[in-house]
């Protein structure tokens, strides 16, 4: 790592290259988590809903195909 720059900053090195980035204050990195762990909350909810919705379909084809429909 290169000298110390305080800490917003890090040095990163890998292989050739060697780039700087700066990081959010530890209560923006919380708010970020929080709302990240939200979005996953509501994805999770999202994807029950969307199978739900795919097996209803499939069981609706079944019956369509007994009814000879």
């Amino acid at each position: 790592m290169g000298e110390k720059r305080g800490m917003q900053e890090a040095d990163v090195v890998s292989g050739v290259f060697k780039c700087q980035y700066s990081r959010p204050h530890l209560t923006n990195q919380l708010s970020i988590v929080s709302k990240l762990d939200a979005l996953s909350d509501e994805t999770k909810k999202l994807e029950t809903i969307y199978k739900q919705k795919l097996d209803d379909l499939d069981e609706l084809k079944k019956i369509g195909a007994a009814e000879g429909v």
